[in-house]
């Protein structure tokens, strides 16, 4: 039996006229597919590549932009709202600096009312002193000369 496969493998390894076609249609058949298909298969893969690279840099490029714009903004809005805390700051102190003005100039006023009332009020008081001095004067000169019925 084994040397029935092998003389059939002899007779299936001669070279006749058919192996000869075979490849002479391969060789056909790998010029017609290189021309008409995987050519033009190739260069749209190509394209489509390039494309596809083109696309991905582009997109590359506007991360970048769209990350530098956004660094721009956030820098943008530290600087407002530092100028922002900056003015209030200014204002609260301006306020508080005019505050403590209108107090000092309040207490300075306090001062002088209370000055000139102590002095209004000792004025006042001397002269009521006087005139219970001499109202009391009269008023004793006039009992004494009841008392005393006679005129001093």
């Amino acid at each position: 039996m084994y040397l029935y496969l092998l003389a059939n493998a002899a007779e299936a390894l001669d070279l006749n006229f058919s192996l000869v076609v075979v490849m002479v249609l391969f060789l056909i058949y790998h010029f017609v597919m290189t021309r008409l298909f995987y050519r033009p298969l190739f260069g749209v893969l190509e394209k489509r590549e390039e494309r596809t690279s083109g696309a991905l840099a582009g997109a590359g490029r506007t991360q970048q932009e769209v990350e530098e714009l956004l660094q721009r903004y956030e820098a943008g809005i530290r600087k407002a709202r530092l100028e922002g805390y900056e003015s209030v700051d200014r204002v609260r102190r301006e306020a508080n600096s005019r505050r403590d003005e209108k107090v000092r100039e309040v207490e300075r006023e306090t001062d002088d009312l209370l000055r000139n009332s102590r002095q209004e009020i000792r004025q006042s008081a001397e002269e009521q002193k006087t005139i219970l001095l001499e109202q009391t004067t009269a008023l004793a000169r006039l009992m004494a000369e009841r008392i005393l019925q006679r005129q001093l």
